[in-house]
């Protein structure tokens, strides 16, 4: 049997264990190979998704490319996502997966690029969920907590807080 062969007889509990060791020892290169390789041929991959984003955003003290990375994961899925013809609702796991983005990037060492790129993730949100009440992305309290609370850090983020909240 082949390597690839063996990843995909595993149940995916154990690949997103193994994404979460190679997150939780700053291994983002392992834990990104293991992603795109399990996520080859398998419909249900949100858990491996979930798996990524959280070993990727949380290393973003290292680096605020990991976070970005996890982002750009999380775009194509909801890409493909809202393309398919599948049915799929608003849901918390979804939430859940914008969320440890958004939190990423506010923990990153980055702070200026950090806060902008959480509410500019938080922006879109409002503005998918606004169009489309179907649509995956909806920021939740926690959502814009987050932001929020990172904004009110700032010394000249009070406009910004008023914009979000109108």
């Amino acid at each position: 049997t082949s390597r690839r062969g063996l990843l995909f007889e595993k149940p995916l509990s154990i690949i997103c264990d193994v994404i979460a060791m190679h997150g939780d020892a700053g291994e983002t290169t392992e834990a990104e190979e293991l992603y795109l390789r399990a996520r080859e041929g398998n419909t249900s991959y949100v858990p491996i998704l979930a798996a990524i984003i959280e070993a990727l955003s949380s290393n973003a003290a290292n680096n605020i490319l990991h976070v970005k990375k996890a982002h750009q994961f999380l775009s194509e899925f909801e890409n493909d996502i809202m393309k398919s013809n599948l049915r799929v609702l608003p849901d918390m796991k979804f939430t859940r997966l914008y969320n440890a983005v958004i939190a990423g990037y506010i923990s990153s060492t980055e702070k200026t690029d950090g806060i902008e790129l959480a509410k500019t993730l938080l922006t879109h949100m409002i503005e998918k969920h606004t169009s489309n009440p179907q649509h995956i992305a909806r920021p939740n309290t926690t959502t814009f907590v987050k932001v929020m609370t990172a904004l009110a850090r700032g010394e000249d983020n009070a406009q910004q807080l008023g914009m979000l909240l109108r």
